[in-house]
């Protein structure tokens, strides 16, 4: 168990080596143990037999919230960054950057050039 990389995965070799020498009977009792739901130890246990030792200890990581700045802005707010005059203030780049998040890439990519370099 101390060769495990994070503590998510010493978590779940814990739960799976005490349920291996009968230390906990019951998912109930592995997840008070672990300080976990029990949905949470019941959903590892299901990996664990589903693909064994690989499949329990395979991290998912969820993607998060898509953003909200197009690509292209966020390149050409680098870009103005960059530059040593770069933005007034704080509010400046908070009122392009909220701007651009109702542009559509292909429009509003030579309007923001200029709106950013003709102020």
């Amino acid at each position: 168990m101390t060769q495990q990389k994070s503590a998510k995965m010493q978590e779940r070799v814990q739960v799976l080596y005490w349920l291996k020498t009968n230390q906990a009977n019951s998912v109930g009792h592995l997840a008070a143990l672990v300080g976990r739901h029990p949905t949470t130890v019941s959903r590892w246990l299901s990996k664990y037999r589903r693909g064994g030792l690989k499949a329990l200890l395979t991290i998912e990581s969820s993607p998060g919230r898509p953003a909200t700045i197009p690509p292209f802005a966020i390149a050409l707010l680098k870009e103005e960054l960059s530059d040593p005059e770069g933005f007034s203030s704080y509010g400046e780049i908070l009122s392009i950057s909220g701007f651009m998040a109702n542009v559509e890439p292909l429009s509003g990519e030579s309007f923001f050039w200029e709106f950013c370099h003709n102020e």
